[in-house]
């Protein structure tokens, strides 16, 4: 699995639209995940860090280092769980200067080297 940008759980995607383009978003920002979540039957956020940690198939997590929407620090924890828990089947990247989906944009070449050495790794074998 190749992610990019991925979240701590599912509120931290949904919280930053609703802070940018709400008129009361900080104020809102909280309630808004909760009723999307209590509307579709599901009370609790996704923990994403464990979905993520646990998978015991090969994971590339690639993302900016300036990510204001999810957050570099939050990214930079599910990359961490992920290492402490399966290392052997893990690969990340951290692109310097990128924000929120911005690591192929502004780093290609790292993007690129990073994806194919993590598809040769695990998928393509000689």
């Amino acid at each position: 699995m190749i992610f990019d940008s991925p979240a701590k759980n599912s509120d931290d995607y949904i919280k930053p639209v609703v802070r940018q383009s709400e008129f009361l978003g900080l104020i809102t920002q909280n309630f808004v995940p909760y009723a999307i979540r209590l509307s579709s039957g599901e009370s609790e956020s996704i923990n994403l860090i464990a979905e993520i940690s646990r998978l015991p198939v090969p994971v590339c997590i690639i993302y900016g280092g300036h990510d204001t929407f999810i957050g570099a620090d939050k990214i930079a924890s599910v990359v961490e769980e992920r290492n402490r828990l399966n290392s052997g089947i893990t690969s990340s990247l951290m692109v310097p200067g990128a924000g929120y989906l911005e690591s192929f944009r502004i780093g290609k070449d790292q993007y690129m080297d990073t994806v194919m050495d993590f598809l040769l790794s695990y998928f393509i074998k000689d």
